[in-house]
């Protein structure tokens, strides 16, 4: 039997070209993923298994066209290796590729820093996006219910990254961990392995460490959801049905609707003709003192446009630097969605639009606000309506601040 040789010596007949193209094609290839069927409904949320992941051959298959290399050449490769056959995170050809060509390009010279950064963080994304579809769909193979793990999520503690609003997400959570992988600091314990690629060891731990952090996280919430599941404990035990009596129908089922809503509203706003609804500008303006249709008007048009903005440059769900303020437009319109609703449910609202809309009010406009992402999503909104610089007074800014939560609040109730 012939011995086994490095990883660095094997694959060193895949060179990879890395090039300005190469790396933009390396962010377009999570892009599209982030955004195709189901996914933004999985990844924009601090939910588990309510709705399935996808991680699927054509998604590893990919990677090895993107780098022009033979997937079958690269696996007899490994084969050669010393790791054995039965580590299967670390025999893995895709989960291998990952970290080979992120030490190709992190050595490579033919691009800025800043692209390097980006496509680096980008294909670990997408190794820990493929390590989150398996695990979810093995600890939730019936899928979870969504009442139940809307509770389990509201009773976690600060302990949980997925409590903090810089890390709210799973994606969030996923870009923080890859962003970690091209920092030279001692806080980045794989950069001497991803810089030099070897020794094996070390190059295999990349893989095993990145793994067991998102099985943990997982397993952690899973486990309290189970418990939860057994002892019947849900936020909201009886479907929303009927219709109030003047006829208008209420949000039936909401706990299955958060997701549909949300990803509603933040495609309607990429379309600003969509976005703009006059009849509810009309109604917010009678609500709102010292608000204009014309204001609330601009003020839509300049988020749509942000939202637009965001969308292509793939930013819709960022915090800002110093992660106090919701910048990116989907992440905003999630928290918003997400945080009233609850409120509604856990202060025993009707969940009838006038109710809604009433609570929504007295919400927003309250300065004794215990829960900090509410008070995070008002102060996010105020950034904005600030940056539009429709008004320079405080309190038309104050009214044009409210006017907009209700406007997003008010398209909820299109939903289907």
């Amino acid at each position: 039997m012939a011995s086994s040789l490095p990883l660095k010596q094997l694959f060193s007949k895949f060179p990879v070209k890395v090039d300005t193209k190469f790396a933009n094609n390396i962010l377009r290839w999570k892009l599209l993923y982030e955004t195709r069927g189901n996914n933004p409904e999985v990844l924009n949320t601090a939910l588990l298994g309510v709705v399935h992941p996808g991680f699927f051959p054509k998604d590893s298959q990919t990677l090895f066209d993107l780098c022009m290399i033979n997937k079958d050449e690269f696996k007899r490769a490994i084969r050669q290796s010393s790791i054995p056959s039965n580590f299967h995170v670390a025999t893995d050809e895709f989960n291998l590729l990952v970290v080979y060509v992120s030490h190709c390009i992190m050595v490579s010279n033919a691009i800025s820093m800043d692209l390097k950064d980006k496509s680096i963080s980008s294909l670990y994304m997408m190794l820990m996006y493929k390590f989150f579809s398996s695990v979810v769909r093995h600890m939730f193979p019936h899928t979870a219910d969504r009442s139940i793990m809307e509770a389990t999520i509201d009773s976690l503690t600060d302990k949980f990254d997925i409590k903090h609003p810089e890390t709210s997400t799973w994606k969030l959570i996923f870009e923080k961990r890859a962003d970690l992988m091209t920092d030279n600091s001692a806080d980045n314990i794989h950069y001497n392995a991803l810089a030099n690629f070897m020794p094996d060891s070390k190059v295999i731990y990349v893989l095993s460490d990145l793994q067991t952090r998102v099985r943990t996280r997982v397993g952690n919430i899973a486990s309290l959801y189970y418990e939860a599941h057994k002892n019947g404990n849900s936020i909201l035990e009886t479907a929303l049905t009927g219709q109030d009596k003047e006829g208008n129908k209420t949000i039936k089922e909401l706990q299955n609707s958060y997701d549909s809503m949300i990803e509603s509203i933040c495609n309607r706003a990429l379309n600003v003709q969509r976005f703009i609804n006059s009849d509810y500008i009309k109604i917010i303006c009678a609500v709102c003192p010292n608000v204009k249709p014309e204001m609330v008007r601009t003020v839509l048009m300049m988020f749509s446009s942000l939202a637009t903005f965001q969308y292509n440059k793939g930013k819709s769900d960022i915090m800002d630097k110093t992660g106090q303020f919701f910048q990116g437009y989907h992440i905003l319109i999630s928290n918003l969605i997400q945080r009233t609703y609850r409120a509604c449910i856990i202060d025993k609202v009707p969940l009838k639009r006038a109710h809604i809309i009433k609570k929504s009010m007295n919400l927003y406009r309250s300065s004794r606000i215990n829960d900090p992402i509410i008070v995070k999503i008002k102060e996010s909104v105020g950034k904005f309506i600030e940056s539009t610089k429709v008004s320079s007074r405080d309190a038309t800014i104050s009214s044009l601040k409210i006017a907009f939560i209700l406007y997003i609040i008010m398209m909820s109730f299109d939903i289907d």
